[in-house]
């Protein structure tokens, strides 16, 4: 049977986040670190009125062994406060073997700084962090957590925006 775990990995994730000292520093408070907020729906949950599993984001994904892909975004997604990070479940694909039945999932953290420096330092902070690490997950396994790219955009408005890609594997326990 599949199991959602898009919200319950984005808690995870954001618990692992507020307990580093070195990110709490950086962003002024782990109040500071929280779930991606939606457009439309403030505790960064997804509408309702979708067919199928809902993800984190709102995305879908059908049921059957076939139903790989998960469906197009339907919110939009609020930038980030200036010194906050933000963690979002971006993307999940469901996958299965002759023993495991699992989800592969598309976790991005995202913040904006006031510079290349301080975007440098809440990056390597992160990576830290979440790369090969273990995170408690209810009813599933995480096999695998890791880096897979980063990006910052070019200041507007006086703030860079930047971003850190994660891969995330997991199995029904």
């Amino acid at each position: 049977m599949w199991k959602d775990v898009g919200k319950p990995l984005t808690r995870a994730v954001v618990a692992r986040l507020a307990q580093s000292a070195e990110l709490v520093g950086l962003v002024g408070g782990a109040e500071r670190i929280g779930p991606m907020r939606v457009d439309g729906a403030g505790d960064g949950a997804a509408s309702a009125g979708h067919d199928g599993h809902d993800g984190h984001d709102g995305r879908r994904c059908a049921d059957g062994p076939e139903a790989l892909a998960v469906a197009e975004m339907s919110q939009t997604w609020s930038a980030p406060d200036l010194g906050s990070v933000r963690v979002a479940v971006r993307g999940v694909r469901r996958w299965h073997s002759a023993t495991f039945d699992g989800q592969e999932h598309d976790v991005r953290i995202s913040g904006r700084a006031r510079s290349a420096a301080e975007v440098e330092a809440l990056r390597r902070t992160v990576i830290a962090v979440l790369h090969d690490c273990d995170l408690p997950l209810p009813g599933q396994a995480l096999i695998d957590m890791r880096f897979e790219r980063a990006e910052t955009r070019d200041p507007v408005g006086g703030a860079y925006a930047w971003s850190v890609d994660f891969f995330a594997l997991t199995v029904n326990d």
